[in-house]
């Protein structure tokens, strides 16, 4: 127990003292593509994904796996090199119950969790860190490594010098405070589609009714005018039979005439 435990502490050494050494050599190079890198992606099934990927120029990074394994694996990382052992990888995954966070364990750093915001229709989440702080580092200007995030949707804001689609990217530089802020909303699609259903639900439902009511209000009137016709023609008198009243007035032209025609006008 004891050898397994100076095994472990004297891997954890031998790591911070080959990231300080590789920082410092790397940072002295003109080629930033020895820089380490981290990368944090954080999964849309709310897991975080956190990558360290260190360079070994000389090609020797899978004779250094078990010193770096033996001191990680109690914080539950996993190290592995490539097959041309010119780079080393340092993973973590975090479950999705811890919500999202940046696991800096390895470095002797907590966890820096995501703050998020639950909204109806909407999560969402940020950080704001300083705890690549490099103010008081003697090296001002130099590179330390760099830090890539990616979230699940683009962000909506960052203060990252680079940014390309996802992902955003920070110089970590000696001398900087090296703030890193950034902030995505996820938008929760099950309570949207609930919600643009009941509204096109509720809309159907007014358009059947403002229709039904203007349909009414149609056949009322129609049938209004109608009643008021059939009044107006009762209240008129018909004739019942024009043709005698004709006959009758010409009876009474003809007695007129004879009336006028005088006993003078005979002769």
């Amino acid at each position: 127990m004891l050898k397994k435990l100076l095994a472990s502490s004297l891997a954890m050494i031998l790591l911070v003292m080959s990231l300080l050494t590789g920082i410092i050599v790397f940072s002295e190079q003109t080629d930033d593509s020895n820089t380490p890198i981290i990368d944090l992606t954080l999964n849309a099934d709310g897991t975080s994904s956190f990558v360290l990927t260190q360079k070994f120029p000389e090609g020797n990074a899978a004779e250094m796996l078990e010193y770096y394994g033996q001191g990680l694996e109690t914080l539950e990382y996993t190290v592995e090199a490539s097959e041309s052992g010119s780079e080393m990888f340092i993973k973590k995954t975090t479950s999705a119950e811890e919500g999202y966070v940046f696991d800096l364990s390895m470095y002797g750093v907590s966890k820096i969790e995501f703050v998020s915001f639950d909204e109806l229709f909407s999560t969402k989440y940020g950080i704001r860190t300083s705890v690549f702080d490099m103010e008081k580092a003697e090296a001002t200007g130099e590179k330390y490594f760099v830090v890539n995030i990616t979230t699940p949707v683009g962000p909506s804001y960052t203060n990252a010098a680079v940014k390309s689609g996802k992902t955003s990217s920070w110089d970590i530089m000696a001398g900087n405070k090296n703030v890193i802020d950034i902030r995505f909303t996820q938008y929760k699609i099950v309570p949207i589609i609930i919600a643009v259903l009941l509204i096109a639900i509720i809309a159907v439902f007014l358009l059947l009714t403002f229709g039904k009511k203007k349909s009414g209000a149609a056949e009322t009137e129609g049938e209004a005018i109608a009643d008021g016709y059939i009044e107006e023609s009762e209240d008129v008198p018909a004739d019942e039979n024009p043709v005698d009243d004709i006959e009758v007035d010409a009876e009474d032209a003809s007695d007129d005439a004879a009336e006028e025609t005088t006993p003078d006008d005979a002769e």
